[in-house]
């Protein structure tokens, strides 16, 4: 079975596939629907008609039976409670016939048989049973034993019970054809449904044979060529592009992917050589600058990056550093600039952080012993501290004139977290410590103003809102993962923004391991 269409789409061939597949199911259905249908109708003609009138028909033929029983005896002995025995079971029969004809009112030729039932019944009761009792009733019993042992009345009596079984006869007659059809509809319906279930499976298979030929074959073959460029050193190995029209364009853009990472790489490596063979003390202090590794620390799981808008030394920076009660406290800082003078300051600072969370001070006082240090220093810095203590669901900052960062919570709302002063500069101030649950689940999103302060292509800036706006549009998994989180915004931003490297921009996430 061959499933290629080199100069189809795959769009268009899954459209092609539906439609084949929504027409075969809307005629399956149809077709079982009707069976089905004829089905309920024949067993509710056999259940609830023929069935009850055969079982009224047998219960006439026994009540009229039993009233001319009763007659003849009342008129042997005179006794009440004869004539009421003949009298009740007049009154059943003439119920059952009532009955018996609302059954059959839907089949002609039943309804014919019970009219015959109804008339030979209306003669015996008014030429034979009603004058009899009358006779009885008056005292003329000689007349009424005339009337019981009359051949019109023994006549009447059996022209009952010849058409009431003629009756029974035909509802029976009536109740085996219903039977046979529906047996007839049942094979019906059970071929059917076999007929379904062999073109389901038939679809199914179709369906995998066409996934594997069109999606899945094609997406291998990209793979092996984008491992097999990913695993070589020189990374040159062509992504070739097949399979349907849509992959193939993936295939060609990962090539070109390729390609102009390649440049990239050969770029950075030359750029690489040169800082380190004409500027060791930028490469020191790049050394210095790089965050802690590992993605767990104290039991906080954390993702940062940095992303240098000149070169590689940058005036953002994020660190870790293990508290001495247990816990971890979390930094983001951004020295205004990007330039060299920017990073130097950063490293200072990052030093004078760590010594004050070492030592065990408060979020505010860091914030104050890194104030002091700026009172001779130019640039303009802000940052946020955050402490994330052990045996606590809590989290503590100060906030020194940055952009709040965001707690996405477990439960899917969004907070923040404040400024608690004025950003660090040479005029000096005050900062307090605030706090906010911060439970399993839940994630502390930070970044600098690279990333809100990027410009879309109607000039744009991102803005708090839209960053949470952003957030509220990824999957509740990518929200609950520190380092999917922080990838997925700076992804999402990236792709919104016209330029890219204006500013220096780091992105810190951490929430509890749970």
């Amino acid at each position: 079975m061959s499933l290629s269409f080199p100069s189809m789409s795959l769009r268009r061939r899954a459209t092609i596939f539906s439609l084949i597949t929504i027409t075969i199911v809307v005629m399956t259905s149809a077709a079982l629907t009707r069976d089905f249908v004829d089905e309920v109708d024949r067993q509710s003609l056999i259940t609830d008609r023929l069935e009850p009138a055969a079982q009224i028909a047998g219960s006439l033929q026994a009540a009229t039976a039993q009233t001319s029983a009763a007659i003849a005896q009342y008129v042997v002995t005179g006794e009440g409670d004869e004539r009421r025995l003949a009298e009740t079971s007049l009154a059943e029969s003439t119920n059952l016939l009532a009955s018996l004809e609302r059954l059959v009112s839907s089949d002609p030729a039943l309804q014919v048989s019970a009219r015959v039932v109804a008339g030979t019944f209306e003669t015996w009761v008014t030429e034979d049973v009603m004058p009899l009792l009358a006779d009885m009733a008056e005292g003329r019993k000689s007349a009424a034993e005339a009337m019981v042992d009359a051949p019109s009345a023994n006549r009447h009596f059996a022209e009952i019970d010849s058409a009431n079984t003629q009756l029974i006869t035909h509802i029976e007659a009536a109740r085996t054809e219903g039977l046979t059809d529906l047996r007839r509809i049942t094979q019906s319906l059970g071929l059917a449904l076999i007929a379904a279930a062999i073109l389901a499976i038939g679809l199914s298979a179709c369906t995998i044979l066409a996934l594997r030929a069109w999606i899945l074959d094609p997406l291998d073959r990209v793979r092996a060529d984008l491992r097999q460029a990913a695993a070589l050193p020189t990374h040159e190995t062509p992504i070739a592009p097949t399979g349907a029209q849509e992959i193939a364009e993936v295939a060609k853009d990962a090539e070109a992917l390729r390609r102009a990472l390649l440049r990239e790489i050969d770029a950075a490596q030359a750029a690489r050589v040169a800082l380190e063979h004409g500027a060791p003390a930028v490469v020191a202090l790049e050394r210095e600058m790089a965050p802690p590794s590992g993605a767990h620390l104290a039991g906080i799981n954390v993702f940062g990056t940095t992303r240098a808008a000149q070169g590689v030394i940058a005036g953002d920076w994020w660190d870790a550093v293990p508290l001495l009660g247990g816990g971890l406290g979390l930094i983001i800082a951004d020295v205004s600039g990007h330039d060299l003078h920017a990073g130097i300051t950063a490293v200072g600072l990052r030093s004078v952080f760590r010594t004050g969370l070492l030592a065990g001070l408060r979020a505010d006082q860091v914030m104050d012993l890194a104030a002091n240090g700026r009172r001779t220093g130019g640039l303009l810095v802000t940052a946020f501290i955050a402490l994330v203590p052990v045996g606590s669901d809590t989290l503590e900052w100060a906030n020194a004139g940055h952009h709040p960062p965001l707690i996405v919570r477990g439960d899917g709302t969004i907070g923040s977290c404040g400024s608690t002063g004025q950003l660090l500069s040479p005029l000096g101030g005050q900062w307090r410590t605030d706090q906010a649950p911060f439970g399993p689940g839940d994630i502390c999103l930070a970044f600098t103003d690279g990333l809100v302060e990027s410009l879309d292509e109607r000039g744009e800036e991102l803005g708090q809102h839209g960053l949470v706006s952003i957030i509220e549009g990824l999957a509740p998994s990518v929200r609950a993962d520190p380092a999917e989180l922080a990838e997925c915004v700076i992804g999402r931003v990236r792709l919104r923004a016209t330029e890219w490297n204006a500013d220096d921009i780091t992105v810190l996430a951490f929430g509890r391991d749970t």
